[in-house]
């Protein structure tokens, strides 16, 4: 998942049933502007809404501690959240979102 020029991000994802599609929804965790769902929890096959929440990550520095980012890299999101259709199919495990800040 990226954000055209910007750092990585953290925030949720979540694919909910659309159209005539019934079923559960799934959710998941983004970090570092990477998303991981089981198989088992992910979203069933058909036509879904990719529901993305968005925040810039926190840096961190070598000892574990984590750090507000510099006021020179604070990224100001006019967006920070996007729904997005998406056609979930029993071949395809994986979807990358290319996503614009401003649209």
């Amino acid at each position: 998942m990226s954000v055209e020029a910007l750092p990585s991000l953290d925030g949720s994802i979540s694919f909910v049933p659309a159209g005539e599609h019934r079923g559960p929804a799934a959710n998941g965790v983004i970090q570092g502007g990477q998303y991981q769902i089981s198989a088992a929890e992910g979203p069933t096959v058909g036509s879904h809404l990719a529901i993305i929440s968005l925040v810039p990550s926190k840096s961190t520095d070598p000892m574990g501690s984590e750090n507000p980012p510099p006021s020179s890299s604070v990224v100001n999101l006019a967006r920070t959240k996007w729904d997005v259709k998406v056609e979930i199919d029993d071949k395809k495990s994986t979807h990358d979102f290319k996503l614009k800040p401003n649209e």
